[in-house]
Formats: structure tokens, C-alpha cells, sequence
């Protein structure tokens, strides 16, 4: 009763007025406040705790305790911080599939050791750095950082920016890896440049029509090692979306020679249809557990069909998962040009493909027998026909051009010989359509 005498304790001043309503908000504020109040009522302190499903702490919980994540009703132990990060992780894994967290190529991982020596390092020569900087004697080796940032931290970034793109959802099924071999790839550009490929740069379809050069540092002489690579594209596919279309395949590939490597898939510039924008190109370099059998990948010499080209990188290496292990991974971006229509027509004999959106046609309201505060001649127009103006602006152009008299170009000044006096004889809208011609404007435009 001590609580609520406090509690209905009338105020004193203007306010007291209201005291049951001044009581019950005061009760309100005291429920949901996250923390405790004191009241002092008759000279006795009363400690007042919200319950525990408002956001109340559990009987015995310590104050420090106060930040955590509150119980709900009828909760099993659990917080709903741990129930959101479980229904995360149960929807991740039915979205993605099991493949999602498997590593279907080498293991790779920055030594702890590394990690120290590093750490050392940089403490050791710290103030000789900084010394030499504020000198302005500080020379750093470009080379020396790129060379050091490509075997340490390389195949981790390459991997982030493959996700990125969705290389490994749409190839292997969400099954990833790490581009743990030096590849490099690069067309070449007139007698002694090349257009590198690095992770997703946009290259134009006209400088990819001759093969590239391929170099990669395997480390092991030619009769140790055999290594696969493959050039597809994943979203050029004109009728089945799951299938990609390849464009290269060299196997059983001794030590870095790739010359004397088996070609199953000869050589053909990438084809982006005219109106899907970018496509995207992947490179990718498997290492064989020796020498191979790959009859099955054949290809005939040439290969102009789409058909025995359409391929599937995942199918491949369940196929051969036992004897490939993919290694190094380079891919760009490239959109369609006027040197892909050569490749439809003179390579692959077949009609070029467009893909145009198709517009809806300009919504126009209910046409009305008396349009009010509109000029006839143009808001009947929107209702004809356009091929009904297309000839009536066709005819007046006959009209004239004629072959029998010379071509009078137009007037400097086309709107120079309407006077004044002969304006006033004629319609306004009379008057505007002649202006419109004169200017060569709206259906006027084609005019000589």
C-alpha cells in the first residue's frame, strides 16, 4: 500500500488536477523503463523492477547484466540474438546447398609463423621507416610489394572477388577455392603489347579474336606435372541457362608448355549477344594426378557448332573429380560488338541474335468527340494511325523533291516569309502546323 500511496500521492501545483491520470503514466514509465527507479515514499525507498516480459532482468541476474538480449515468453533457454543467428544459418544452408562450404581445391593458409615474423618486422624497422620518411629517403619497391602480395594474400582476395561475381555459385554449385597458382593470361595487342586478364576487367569483344598467351608458375618440370585448362562462358548460353558454352580446352598440359598440350576445344572468340550486356569469361587452370585420358572431351577440328559446344563445368569435374583439382582461376567481362556479328555469320553460319526490349505503346486516355482546351489537328494525331502520318508526311516529300528541278535548300530563316498581315487570315492551328514543318519538327522531321 506504501507503493501506491506514493504512487496516487496527489502533486502539488497546477497539476493536481488529474491525479489518476498523472498515476498511470507514472506506472507506465516505471514498467518499461529499462532500468530501475527509486521512489521515496514516507521516507522509504521502494525498488521498482519491470517483469520479465517487458524487458525486466531475471530474478537474481546482476545489473552488469543489463545490455543482454531479453527473454521473450515461453523462451527455451535460448536469447533471440542465438534464434536469429540459427535461423540465418538454417536458411543460408537451404539456400546455398551443402556444396556451399566446401573447399574443392587446395588448402590455403597465412602461417602463423608468418603472422609473427611479420609482426616483428614491422616493429623492427618502424623507426628507421619513419626516419627515412620524414628524410624523404623512403624507397619503396613496387615489385618487390606485388610479388609479396600475390603469394601471401593473392589467392585469398582472388577467391573474395570470384564470389563476388558469382563465379563459384554458377560453376561448381557453390563449391569454391582458392587460385593458389600464379596464372596469367593476356591477348595479344599489336607486335609486342598484350590485354591482360586479370579479375573481372572489361575487355572489348574485337581484341579476343586471337587465342591468348597462357603462362603459369607450377614449379615442376615438364614430365612432373600435367595441368587442364579450360576458357568458358557461363552466361552465353542462347537456350538452356544452366549450360555454358565453351570456348577453349587444353589438357594433359606437361609442366608450363602448354603448347605441346592436347587441344580437345580449338579456339573461339567469345560471342555476346547483341543487347545482354556483359558476359563473363573464366579461365580456369585444373592439376591433373597425372597423365589423362580426356577422348570423351573431344571436340571435332574447328567445332562451328553451338551444340558440341555447350558444356558444364560442374558435370566435368564430378566426372573427373578424382584426377582434377582446381588451381588457378583469371576471368573478364566482355559485351557485344560489330566484330561478334563476323563470328554469327562467318564462323558459326547462323543468324545473329538481338535481344530488344519491346515498349509498351504510349497509354492515351479515352479519345472525347469534344476535347476541351486542346488544339485538334495534334490531339487527333495521337490517335491516327502512325503509319497513316508516316505516308502523309511520305506524299508531301514527293511532292518536293522532283527530278526535274533543281534541290531548294531551306531557308535560313524558315519562318521569315510569314508576314504579319497573312498571319491573321489564317488558323492557329494552320499556323502551328506550318511552323512545325518549316522547323522540321515532331512528324516533320524527315523532310529534305
Amino acid at each position: 500500500m506504501a507503493l501506491w500511496d506514493a504512487l496516487l500521492q496527489r502533486p502539488t501545483g497546477n497539476n493536481d488536477v488529474q491525479p489518476n491520470k498523472m498515476a498511470l503514466s507514472r506506472v507506465h514509465g516505471l514498467l518499461f523503463a529499462a532500468k530501475f527507479r527509486v521512489i521515496v515514499s514516507r521516507g522509504m525507498p521502494y525498488t521498482i523492477q519491470p517483469p520479465v516480459w517487458l524487458g525486466g532482468l531475471e530474478p537474481g541476474m546482476p545489473w552488469d547484466r543489463a545490455d543482454e538480449v531479453r527473454r521473450i515468453p515461453g523462451a527455451t533457454g535460448m536469447s533471440l540474438a542465438e534464434k536469429l543467428k540459427d535461423a540465418d544459418r538454417e536458411s543460408v544452408t537451404e539456400a546455398e546447398g551443402p556444396a556451399s562450404s566446401v573447399n574443392i581445391g587446395f588448402a590455403y593458409k597465412v602461417s602463423e609463423r608468418f603472422r609473427r615474423d611479420l609482426r616483428l618486422e614491422k616493429l623492427r624497422n618502424r623507426q628507421s621507416l619513419e626516419k627515412a620518411a620524414r628524410h624523404r629517403e623512403l624507397d619503396i619497391p613496387l615489385s618487390e610489394v606485388q610479388e609479396f602480395r600475390v603469394k601471401e594474400f593473392g589467392p585469398f582476395q582472388e577467391k573474395t572477388v570470384a564470389e563476388h561475381y558469382g563465379i563459384y555459385k554458377d560453376l561448381f554449385k557453390g563449391g569454391y577455392f582458392y587460385p593458389v597458382v600464379d596464372f596469367h593470361v593476356g591477348f595479344p595487342f599489336e607486335d609486342e603489347l598484350v590485354t591482360p586478364v586479370y579479375q573481372g576487367n572489361i575487355i572489348p569483344a574485337s581484341d579476343t579474336s586471337v587465342k591468348p598467351h597462357i603462362h603459369f608458375d607450377s614449379g615442376a618440370q615438364e614430365s612432373e606435372e600435367h595441368w587442364t585448362m579450360i576458357l568458358t562462358s557461363p552466361d552465353s548460353h542462347l537456350v538452356e541457362n544452366e549450360k555454358e558454352y565453351l570456348l577453349w580446352m587444353i589438357g594433359n598440359i606437361p609442366g608450363q608448355d602448354v603448347e605441346h598440350g592436347d587441344v580437345l576445344c580449338d579456339y573461339l572468340q567469345p560471342f555476346p549477344a547483341k543487347g545482354t550486356g556483359f558476359h563473363r569469361q573464366v579461365f580456369i587452370l585444373f592439376k591433373q594426378d597425372g597423365k589423362l585420358n580426356l577422348s570423351d572431351e573431344q571436340r571435332p577440328s574447328g567445332c562451328h557448332s553451338l551444340k558440341d559446344r555447350t558444356f558444364s563445368t560442374y558435370d566435368f569435374l564430378v566426372k573427373y573429380q578424382d584426377q582434377l583439382t582446381p588451381a588457378g582461376l583469371r576471368f573478364f567481362l566482355c559485351e557485344w560488338d560489330d566484330s561478334v556479328t563476323h563470328v554469327y555469320h562467318d564462323i558459326l553460319n547462323m543468324r545473329q541474335p538481338e535481344f530488344t526490349y519491346a515498349h509498351p505503346p504510349p497509354y492515351h486516355p479515352p479519345l472525347k468527340k469534344y476535347p476541351h482546351r486542346e488544339p485538334f489537328d495534334r490531339y487527333y494525331d495521337r490517335y491516327r494511325d502512325k503509319k497513316d502520318i508516316a505516308e502523309e508526311v511520305l506524299r508531301m516529300k514527293m511532292d518536293m523533291i522532283s527530278p526535274f528541278s533543281a534541290y531548294k535548300p531551306p531557308r535560313k530563316y524558315p519562318l521569315v516569309h510569314i508576314g504579319y498581315p497573312s498571319s491573321t487570315t489564317k488558323l492557329s492551328w494552320l499556323r502551328r502546323r506550318e511552323e512545325l514543318m518549316h522547323r522540321r519538327l515532331e512528324q516533320f522531321k524527315d523532310l529534305p
